[in-house]
């Protein structure tokens, strides 16, 4: 195995090629970025670490299947800011490397699963349509109803409907996320919606599945922006789109 080491820790790797190449950022400083060449259809899958390893075979299983879909969804298309198909980060799928497998008693489990999903040597299941492998997002949690992708992105996409989740709305099986607060400064608001301060925020509007479908900002001088919920969302970092304004702070 290689290791290598950078802010964020240390990654273990054990398949493919590592390709090193000096980046120069906008500010003129330099550093290194590593990619890991792999064979998608199981080096690059044993390295996933989206799920405990402990959980059961079937939802492994599950999961591997979801990953190498997401992956062939991406293949061919190169990224330019990382020369590569796939971030190893929540950009795309989490990937630990070597990590994964040599997990102390339960590494083997995934790599069994892996395995599991392989019609043979060269291929393995995925999920299509039209004969094409889906973007199958997934996600830990969606607060009791999954985001059709027409509100979540703008755009229909037929494999991705809204359906119940009523697992991650139960306090028990998700005690992070069945219910949770936040406290967003009124400076990451502002920024949110590209304003100099906020003085008013309201819901504007609810998609039929629950989430916030608009949100509307007013500045001091009356200036009025207004956001879809899975962008505001993803501008002020809060956990979903399912969410009340509990108080507003100038």
């Amino acid at each position: 195995t290689v290791s290598v080491t950078d802010t964020k820790g240390t990654m273990k790797y054990r398949y493919g090629q590592i390709q090193l190449k000096s980046v120069r950022t906008k500010d003129g400083k330099y550093f290194i970025e590593a990619t890991n060449s792999l064979r998608l259809h199981d080096e690059y899958l044993y390295g996933i670490g989206e799920v405990p390893s402990s959980w059961p075979a079937a939802a492994l299983q599950a999961q591997a299947i979801a990953s190498r879909t997401y992956a062939l969804s991406k293949a061919g298309v190169i990224k330019s800011a990382c020369d590569c198909n796939l971030y190893g980060s929540i950009s795309d799928q989490s990937f630990i490397g070597y990590a994964k497998e040599s997990e102390p008693l339960y590494g083997k489990l995934w790599r069994e699963a892996v395995d599991a999903t392989m019609s043979n040597e060269s291929t393995g299941l995925a999920i299509t349509m039209q004969g094409e492998p889906i973007t199958s997002y997934f996600t830990s949690s969606t607060g009791g109803q999954t985001e059709s992708a027409i509100n979540a992105w703008g755009s229909d996409r037929q494999f991705a409907l809204s359906v119940p989740d009523s697992a991650s709305a139960d306090i028990t099986l998700n005690p992070r996320y069945a219910q949770w607060n936040r406290v967003v400064s009124q400076e990451v608001i502002a920024l949110a919606f590209l304003l100099p301060d906020v003085a008013t925020l309201e819901i504007v509007s609810r998609n039929s599945t629950g989430t916030v479908g608009m949100i509307k900002a007013v500045s001091s001088a009356g200036v009025e922006v207004v956001l879809r919920g899975e962008t505001f969302r993803s501008r002020t970092k809060i956990p979903s789109a399912w969410f009340e304004l509990v108080s507003v702070q100038n």
